[in-house]
Formats: structure tokens, C-alpha cells, sequence
């Protein structure tokens, strides 16, 4: 695990509002967590994860970044399984999210076919455009 790799995992914690995030490479897990007043953890939230290293630039074809600032659910409804997770094979135009901005849904799809590497963003976290959301390798 080398140290772009961890450095870009603090700082994905450090915008997030997750009190935990895991890395893993090879044999290596790497897990950061931060103690948060119980009142801002949200119940059934969950952290995000990094498998593999992370892509240390900002145009790395692999991110998928937020084209739109808005809130971002990696599920389609609160009791459905998320639309993708770290591991999982995806096909050009899958759905990988939704943001909602000004109570209009507009969804990301896949722009390359690849596995999940990472994702990065909680769900009904903020978002900003060009914010980091997963890496498609």
C-alpha cells in the first residue's frame, strides 16, 4: 500500500461523514476511524470503501465524478439494495447512482465497462460537480 493510496483515503474521509473507512490491497487492510458525536452518524449508514489503490489524479478516466451539485443516493429507494458495490462488474451505462438537485433525479450511469474499485461518497451525502463519487477499473 503505497502512500498516495492513504493519503487519498484521509482525504475522502476528511470530506465525508463517515466515521470509518477501509482500504484493502493485496494481503494490506488499512481502517481510519474517527470518534463523532452520536447525533451525527445516521442510523443504517454505512462506510464507504476503497479496494485497491485509489487514482491519485483529479482526470483519471476511471473516477466517476459528480457531473451536478446535489444529494447523492447509491440506492433507488431506501429498502432496495445499491445500484453497485466494490467488486461488482459493470457494463457501459449501468446505473451506478442518482443525484437529486432541486427535487429532480438525474442519474450517473458507467461511461466505461470495468469493476467497482471504489466508492467513495456515502449515501445522502452532499455533493459538489467534479466530486470524486467511485473509480470504474
Amino acid at each position: 500500500m503505497n502512500l498516495e493510496t492513504i493519503k487519498a483515503l484521509i482525504d475522502s474521509m476528511a470530506g465525508s461523514s463517515h466515521p470509518r473507512a477501509e482500504c484493502r490491497e493485496g494481503a494490506w487492510t488499512l481502517t481510519l476511524t474517527r470518534a463523532l458525536p452520536e447525533d451525527s452518524v445516521s442510523p443504517g449508514s454505512e462506510p464507504f470503501a476503497v479496494a485497491g489503490p485509489a487514482p491519485a489524479s483529479g482526470d483519471d478516466p476511471a473516477r466517476v465524478v459528480s457531473p451536478l451539485y446535489g444529494i447523492v443516493h447509491l440506492q433507488p429507494s431506501p429498502d432496495a439494495p445499491p445500484f453497485v458495490s466494490v467488486g461488482q462488474q459493470v457494463a457501459i451505462g449501468a446505473p451506478l447512482c442518482v443525484i437529486e438537485a432541486m427535487k429532480v433525479f438525474n442519474h450517473v450511469t458507467a461511461e466505461r465497462a470495468g469493476t467497482i474499485e471504489a466508492i467513495v461518497i456515502g449515501n445522502g451525502e452532499e455533493v459538489e460537480v467534479g466530486q470524486w463519487l467511485m473509480s470504474i477499473g
